[in-house]
């Protein structure tokens, strides 16, 4: 759950948290979805989700594979408040977005989303790096 402006997990060990290295550049705090090529199914796809709980306003992060994605990859990256999604965006090894989510104060749900339809994304690791929540004013 929310703890302070950075968002934390209380789902065990999945998706990964922790420091990360994104583009060359390290982040102290990183979501990471690891292992997908273990999924049964293609196209990779897995998600997190948090209760907000209606007091946060925007949410921000830098999105990017891991450092040591093979060359190649790509993952989509989508989120989601209440069900209602924002655009999609797609980036590769040595990319990054920084996206930003604002008009978030009424919602309960925030569910973030990757997707990776390539052979080589398989081993790939989306990182949603310096994932942060600002409270409602």
């Amino acid at each position: 759950m929310p703890k302070g402006s950075e968002l934390s997990l209380e789902l065990g060990d999945y998706p990964a948290t922790g420091p990360r290295v994104v583009n060359a550049k390290p982040y102290d705090s990183a979501i990471a979805f690891t292992d997908l090529y273990r999924l049964p199914v293609r196209p990779c796809e897995a998600w997190a989700e948090y209760n907000i709980s209606r007091n946060y306003a925007t949410f921000t992060s830098v999105i990017g594979l891991d450092d040591d994605s093979p060359s190649g990859s790509t993952f989509t990256f989508r989120v989601f408040v209440d069900n209602q999604a924002t655009p999609l965006k797609t980036v590769g090894v040595g990319e990054t977005e920084t996206i930003s989510i604002d008009g978030i104060s009424n919602g309960l749900r925030l569910k973030l989303q990757v997707s990776g339809e390539e052979v080589r994304s398989e081993c790939a690791t989306p990182i949603f790096a310096n994932p942060t929540l600002t409270p409602v004013s």
